[in-house]
Formats: C-alpha cells, structure tokens, sequence
C-alpha cells in the first residue's frame, strides 16, 4: 500500500496504539536550508544541498510546487481572496536544476533553483516549495503476526519519504499590516488571536501581550506566521484576566518592532 506521508502518519499512529509491529529502516536523506529567499528585484541562481544519510542508495524527483495557506500540506489559515493563491504563486518563474537525482550512500549534491519573474510583479510577498520525493521505500513497518484470537488483520505498509522546503520571493520592501483580536473561547475559556493580514507583505514574527501599553513584563508570547492576504487563528492556551491586552508584534530575526495595539478581550 502506497500513500503520502501525511496520511501515513495518521496511519502509523492508530496502528502503534494497539500493536507493537517490526520497523525496518533502510534510507533517508536531508535538504538544508530549509527556505530560500530571492530578491526578485535582482533575481538570481541559489542552491540546496540534499544528502543521503542513509544506508543505500536512493533516487530522488525534485519539482517546485504551491501550497495554498488552506490546503491540506500547508493548513496554516485561509485567503482573504481566492485570487492571492494566483498571484503569490512563483511556480511558473523558478526552474530547478536537476529535476531527479540519484544519491549513493553519504553522498550529497547540488540543487540549483533558478527564478525570471517577470517586469510586471508588483510589490509584495511570493512563494512556492520545493517538493523532494524519493523513489525507493524509506521504511517498512511490518506485523504479521497479530495475536491468536484477537480479530486482528496481518499488516505490510512500506513508506516513501518527501519533503518541502520554502521558496519565497520578495519585491520591494514594505511589512505586514496586521488586524488581531482577542477571544475568549466559550468552551475551553482559552485566550484565541483572531489574525488578518490584508497586506500582499508576509509576516514572521513574535506577538507578545502585555497588562498595558506602558509595562514591559510580557505575559504572553507566541510565534507567528502569517501569509500574504490572509487569515488564521492561534490559541494561547492561556487565560488572563484582564478585560484587555496591549499587543506588539515584531520581526522574528532583528525584533524590530512593526505595530502595536490596544485589545479588548471579547468573550
């Protein structure tokens, strides 16, 4: 039985809670780094480096492909238009060099990603992800040998490993203009952001809450990432008593602060 990853986790996971079955792990390989950015203002040619760090030999498909923020692969929030997943989309101007590759053991190799956006971009944010698939079977979980008695069914998964790395782009310089609110959650009594970033600009980045806008002890802070001309939702996990929060986001790298704002707590 053949499935993607994803799906075979979920899989694994329900198949471990009940059974204890054999696991036989032959080979695996790394991509690093694990994103790329290009300046598309002056575009130019970079590299990942894929190493197999396995015990054999493996080949390996390598395109670039697009996750839209509300999709399955990426599940991370939802556009505020249908049409940012056209216009954010760099698949059609990047070009990987080689599409498949074959790795011997401890070997590692060269991907060239090369990008000609075209004149007309305007300013803002772009992405895609370089998708790497490796032909042979990674990893077979093998139980054929369920208990006498037990209604169980013999089972054979062998497993293909892929993985993602980030493509982004960039034209222009200009930040992410976030609207967040502050929920209680009915249930749970948890604190929820409500996040929307109308801006064609990325964010990545901290949010961190404050008593008022004057003190700097931080009672809550969370990691952030949000896409361009879009909307999602962290839970907190935690539950302040305040009627408000006083909010600052800044940049995840520098800490430079990008907007701040008052927030009442809505129930």
């Amino acid at each position: 039985m053949k499935f993607r990853k994803a799906y075979l986790l979920i899989i694994i996971g329900l198949f471990a809670a009940i059974h204890t079955p054999q696991v036989i792990s032959k080979n695996s390989f790394l991509v690093a780094p694990g994103r790329v950015m290009f300046d598309l203002s002056r575009p130019k040619t970079q590299s990942f480096i894929i190493t197999n760090n396995g015990d054999e030999a493996i080949r390996l498909n390598i395109k670039v492909v697009y996750f839209s923020v509300d999709s399955s692969s990426l599940g991370i929030g939802f556009p505020l238009n249908e049409e940012t997943a056209k216009i954010e989309d760099l698949k059609p101007y990047l070009r990987v060099s080689p599409p498949r590759l074959s790795l011997k053991p401890g070997q590692r190799r060269d991907i060239r990603i090369s990008i000609r956006p075209p004149s007309s971009l305007t300013e803002g944010t772009y992405r895609s992800h370089l998708l790497v698939s490796m032909m042979e079977v990674a990893e077979t979980i093998t139980d054929l040998n369920p208990s006498e008695g037990s209604g169980d069914v013999g089972m054979h998964l062998s497993l293909k490993m892929e993985t993602a790395v980030a493509i982004y782009g960039e034209k222009g310089q200009g930040q992410a203009e976030l609207q967040i609110s502050c929920v209680i959650d009915a249930e749970t009594g948890d604190f929820n952001y409500k996040i929307t970033n109308p801006s064609p600009w990325r964010f990545d980045g901290w949010v961190r809450a404050y008593s008022n806008e004057g003190d700097k002890k931080v009672i809550q802070e969370d990691r952030l990432t949000i896409m361009r001309e879009s909307t999602r939702s962290i839970i907190s996990k935690s539950k302040p008593t305040a009627d408000s929060l006083f909010l600052r986001w800044s940049d995840l790298n520098t800490e430079e602060l990008i907007g701040s704002a008052n927030c009442p707590i809505a129930q």
